[in-house]
């Protein structure tokens, strides 16, 4: 499928070129010769949106008892915690990758004793000017 696209900002060029879509420019127009797929576009908040939709929609619909069937007559206590238990994952795995990080962070010696240097002349400067320090 070959899409003909008309951009005039340089920016859509730009991340359209950075998304490795081949470009043909004629004149003033620029075209895109392959298909821009909504990932694309989306944000992060549109992805999170989007995830919860596909989740929330079918278990609103389980919930208020719109679908209704053997299976979800028989695990409907299951499907009524559902997001509960998913809230509850997403909290456990952030805070284990928050615990990773913080103990892999690496401490920066050189950048510390360039600062404490940074401090003492300073300090001396501003005691030659005239202020007084404790």
């Amino acid at each position: 499928m070959v899409v003909a696209l008309i951009f005039s900002e340089p920016l859509a060029i730009e991340h359209l070129w950075e998304c490795g879509r081949r470009l043909v420019c004629k004149g003033d127009l620029v075209y895109s010769l392959f298909p821009i797929h909504l990932t694309d576009k989306m944000t992060k908040l549109m992805e999170w949106l989007t995830g919860a939709f596909l989740i929330l929609g079918p278990w609103t619909a389980v919930v208020s008892k719109t679908i209704q069937n053997e299976f979800t007559d028989k695990y409907y206590i299951a499907i009524l915690i559902f997001p509960v238990i998913l809230v509850a994952i997403f909290g456990l795995v952030s805070v284990a990758i928050i615990a990773y990080r913080v103990y892999n962070f690496n401490d920066c010696n050189e950048a510390a004793e360039e600062l404490k240097t940074q401090i003492k002349e300073a300090k001396e400067d501003l005691t030659k000017k005239g202020l007084k320090l404790d």
